[in-house]
């Protein structure tokens, strides 16, 4: 058996988690809400995260454009995400929400900007 301790950020109480794990079986304790029970499990298996960075650009006064992914992503395919991202380039003006690239990384997310180049 597997234990892990975690401050749960799911809500602003920042409980102290227990997470248990036993072959399949996961148990949370230390939880004071639902929210707790669904992080506590989750990041003791695959953590998840938004991953925010910024790619080149060619729009003139705007040499960098601040994107992040539209939902949160396995936190061990960061690397491999930043690799791909680092051969990104903005051709045109962007709109924050404005998608860079869609399913970035057959991520299930889309590549997002962040910030405008406006």
């Amino acid at each position: 058996m597997e234990t892990k301790s975690l401050i749960c950020t799911a809500c602003p109480r920042g409980c102290r988690l227990s997470v248990k794990i036993e072959n399949e079986n996961i148990s949370v304790s230390g939880n004071k809400c639902p929210k707790g029970l669904s992080y506590g499990k989750t990041e003791a298996v695959c953590p998840m995260r938004i991953l925010t960075s910024t790619i080149a650009s060619s729009v003139e006064g705007f040499p960098r454009l601040p994107v992040k992914t539209s939902v949160e992503v396995p936190l061990k395919n960061f690397s491999e995400y930043m690799h791909l991202i680092r051969k990104l380039k903005a051709e045109t003006s962007k709109r924050p929400g404005d998608i860079i690239v869609k399913n970035f990384a057959e991520s299930g997310a889309d590549l997002i900007a962040a910030g405008g180049s406006l």
